[in-house]
């Protein structure tokens, strides 16, 4: 029976220092893998939509990415615990090109939700809080919720 560990696109930051992976039983998010769920080819097939949808989840064999496991550097998670998967550019690509399912996107790590507006203009996720940005306040200043800078 093949096992897959569920990558969250979406809750892996730009600045994360570690690759997020779904928890057991659908809970939450995990950057070691000791502590993230492994999901049966059975249970990912019957619900493709949930895990593994392209744009915020995808499947990978938990074979490819033990492989890539890596201690934590230390006091970055609690206990030490690991192994973790470093988020650099090469260790994303590896994941998205080991993934074993089709999706109805294609996978990609964004760091901005681009949406569309009601009234057809772009509209992104603040980088610190999430809060929705147009495209004009992305580059007019910072967010007025935390801060953050957005631009690009």
């Amino acid at each position: 029976m093949s096992e897959f560990y569920i990558v969250s696109a979406r809750h892996t930051r730009r600045d994360a220092p570690y690759i997020s992976f779904w928890g057991p039983n659908d809970c939450g998010y995990r950057w070691p893998l000791s502590w993230a769920g492994k999901y049966s080819r059975e249970q990912v097939e019957s619900h493709l939509g949930y895990y593994n949808n392209g744009e915020s989840t995808f499947a990978v064999p938990c074979a490819v990415v033990d492989a890539m496991g890596v201690a934590p550097m230390p006091r970055t998670v609690d206990n030490d615990a690991g192994p973790v998967v470093p988020n650099t550019a090469e260790n994303r690509q590896a994941l998205i090109d080991a993934s074993s399912f089709p999706t109805g996107k294609p996978i990609e790590f964004e760091w901005f939700s681009r949406k569309k507006g009601r009234l057809g203009c772009d509209i992104y996720n603040c980088v610190g809080c999430g809060r929705f940005v147009s495209d004009a306040q992305r580059f007019s200043g910072d967010c007025a919720n935390c801060g953050t800078d957005n631009r690009p």
